[in-house]
């Protein structure tokens, strides 16, 4: 009877449990971070292909304007996504208790550079190999 009149909370007198203290300020990663990374994965993925094809399509003019254009056309993902992660990782280190990915703004900044170096070495790669090919049709 006596746990009746209490209702199950306790002895009288008493409040209910403390709550618990709040934890650390939860972080999110930075957007930035991710877009940099897809858009740096965009240009390789695209740096490799046109390799690929620039390299079974070697040997006209109309390959190698076609390799410089798609050439082009991957360098603008890489730039951005090189340049995104450098800001991704300037605003995480600004905010270090608010943002994170950082680690993925590192990676979208690498990657980026490099797409971008493939990227550039097929824009001009290719006119050197049709130059030596008119070279030695000339000197036949």
């Amino acid at each position: 009877m006596r746990a009746a009149l209490q209702g199950g909370f306790g002895p009288p007198g008493y409040g209910p449990p403390p709550y618990p203290p709040p934890g650390p300020p939860l972080q999110r990663t930075d957007q930035l971070a991710v877009i940099a990374l897809v858009s740096s994965l965009l240009g390789l993925i695209g740096a490799v292909l046109n390799g690929v094809s620039g390299l079974f399509g070697a040997c006209c003019v109309l390959c190698t304007v076609g390799t410089t254009v798609l050439g082009v056309l991957v360098l603008v993902p890489s730039l951005a996504g090189a340049v995104m992660g450098g800001m991704s990782i300037a605003r995480i280190n600004r905010e270090p208790e608010r943002l994170g990915g950082k680690m993925l703004a590192v990676a979208a900044l690498v990657v980026g550079v490099l797409s971008s170096f493939a990227a550039i070495a097929e824009i001009v790669l290719p006119w050197f190999g049709l130059a030596c090919m008119t070279a030695a049709q000339g000197l036949r």
